[in-house]
This record gives C-alpha cells, structure tokens and sequence, in this order.
C-alpha cells in the first residue's frame, strides 16, 4: 500500500472507529448540552464532581452539580441545586409503574422528598400546598411542565437488554450523590448560623434568609416510555417526554424513606429548568409563603421561628377570648 493510500485508510478508520464516535456513545455530548443549558440559564456548573461514597467509603464521580440563587424583591432567596446524572442510549428508557394513576411532576419530585430535609420544608414544602390551594397566587409564573400528569415509577429499565444492572447502579449512584450534597448543605447552613463558620453579621442575616432546595435529575437522550397495567390487566406501554421514579432505598431504616428522581428527555430538558427557576422564584414570593404557611397550619412554636426569620405576619391562632382560630 503506498504511503498516499495509507494516510486516506487511517483517516477513515480514524473517522468511523476513532474517539469522536466513542464519546458519542458515552453520552459526552449530552453531558455538554446539558451544561450549556445550565451555563443559559444562570447556573454555576461544576463537570464530574466527587463525593464519598457512604456505603463503600470510596469516591465516586456524577455528571453534572449545578446551582443557583433566585432572590426575590425583598431580600429572600433560595439556594437551588441539582444533582444531574446523564444517560445516552439508543435502546428506550422504560419506566416500570405500579399504576395508571397519576400527579404533577412537581408534586412527585418535590413533596415525596420532603423527608430526605432536600428543601427548607416550612418554605419550600408550604409552597407546593399553596401551588395547590391558591392556584392564583402562582399565575404570574406558570409551570407548565412540573404541572403536568406523569405516573411514577419504582424503577427504570433499559429496552432490548438482558439485565438491568447498569441502570440500577447509575440511579443509586445519582441517590447518593443527591444525600450526600443534600446533608453536606444542611450541616454548613447549621454551622454557619451557630457561628462556627467565619463570615460577618450580614453574611450570617443572608444566610438566614436563604431557603435550600435540592433536586436530582436524571437526563437521557433516549426514548422514554411508561409500563403499567391497567383495571383490566392490561399492559400498556406510553411513549413519554418525562416521568418520575419514587426509589426506596436499600441503605435507609424507614419504610417511608424514599427518593423521587424526575426523569426528563433531552428536548425538555432547557423547559424543565425555567421551570424549576420559575417555581423557586415563587417559593419566596411574600404572599405566596403566608398562603402556604397558612395551610399547612404550622404550631405556635414553628410560627414565631418563621415569623422572626422572613418578617412576615401572621395571624394568631387564638382569638382574643382564647379561642383558636382557623387559617384561611
């Protein structure tokens, strides 16, 4: 073969075997299009981070942290995080239901993770109620995606493959990589307020008026459908864009411990996250907190805490004769 022959060989090969295509494969691209969108939007990005591992005590890599503040116009914000793992495939992603039921994806996401603390839970938790209860409250910040029906899941499986094992460990690793930067948040917030973080007197009123909110999201560039079974027994198999899957994991003592993952497509990746800014926006919106603390009708004790932290008033829950008064 002459030396012009060769160098045309090595090109091709180079070109239909070489490491462009082998990226390709391992989702790289995705990972990129995925922190474009981030970078977009306003969120600082940090690629292949680490955290311990709590189970084996070992590091281990997930894709994509991303994080932002949403500061409302009188000086309260929330600290928003997500913890994003990214899969590519050209087989469908299936999501295995119990039912055919169905809630809005922010429900299933967000209040199904309120036990794991991964929000404020008297802001953040009182606000979905809102959401629910006072649906004016929100219509200057639609979401529709996050209020969109979806079923969830207790798992996700890859089409067309013998076993499921590869998938299974992604998504536990994405559980532990969202419980570890969920607890490593929550312990610097309570030191930081209790003085045992260095920072100055309005450093520390800042922090007191930042509400933490924490998501994981797993991305795929893939098909995505649900399985489930209807009243008859029927199996049905629905091509989908989003769902969510509700994970009871291994390592938690509690039945009721569980972690709820939105699962979103790559087209409806860049909508879910103006959503998400969206909703956190409202999180502190003033009348959107006392709507919210008012239906989940906090205690005496929770509402002078939160009184004295977002200045916001509240109605007493007794009368003047004593009597208790019921929110509106």
């Amino acid at each position: 073969m002459s030396p012009e022959a060769s160098q045309v060989h090595q090109f091709k090969t180079t070109r239909t075997f070489g490491p462009d295509r082998a990226l390709e494969r391992a989702g790289y691209p995705l990972e990129l299009h995925v922190t474009s969108v981030l970078r977009a939007a306003g969120f600082g990005c940090e690629k292949s981070p680490y955290f311990l591992d709590h189970e084996s005590g070992k590091p281990r890599e997930i894709d994509i942290l991303g994080w932002k503040y949403c500061k409302n116009e009188i000086g309260y914000h929330v600290h928003l995080h997500l913890v994003i793992e990214c899969k590519k495939s050209t087989s469908p992603f299936v999501v295995l239901c119990h039912d055919a039921g169905e809630d809005s994806l922010l429900r299933h996401s967000l209040f199904n993770n309120l036990s794991l603390s991964s929000v404020d839970q008297i802001i953040c938790g009182s606000a979905i109620f809102a959401k629910k209860d006072s649906p004016e409250l929100f219509s200057r910040r639609p979401t529709p995606l996050l209020d969109a029906p979806t079923r969830c899941g207790y798992a996700v499986v890859q089409a067309h493959q013998n076993g499921d094992t590869a998938v299974y460990n992604e998504v536990h690793k994405l559980a532990k990589a969202f419980e570890h930067q969920v607890k490593g948040d929550y312990k610097f917030k309570k030191r930081f307020l209790r003085g045992k973080e260095k920072a100055d007197k309005r450093s520390r009123k800042e922090m007191e008026k930042t509400f933490l909110c924490h998501w994981p999201v797993l991305v795929v560039d893939a098909p995505l459908v649900e399985a489930y079974l209807e009243q008859d027994g029927q199996l049905v198999v629905a091509q989908r864009e989003f769902s969510t899957i509700q994970l009871r994991l291994p390592w938690q003592k509690s039945f009721h411990d569980g972690l709820a993952i939105p699962v979103i497509t790559k087209p409806r990746f860049a909508e879910f996250v103006n959503d998400i800014l969206d909703f956190s926006g409202m999180i502190v919106d003033p009348d959107v907190m006392e709507s919210g603390l008012h239906v989940v009708r906090l205690g005496k004790k929770e509402k002078r805490k939160t009184a004295r932290l977002s200045k916001i008033e509240l109605s007493s829950t007794e009368d003047a004769n004593g009597a208790p008064n019921t929110p509106k």
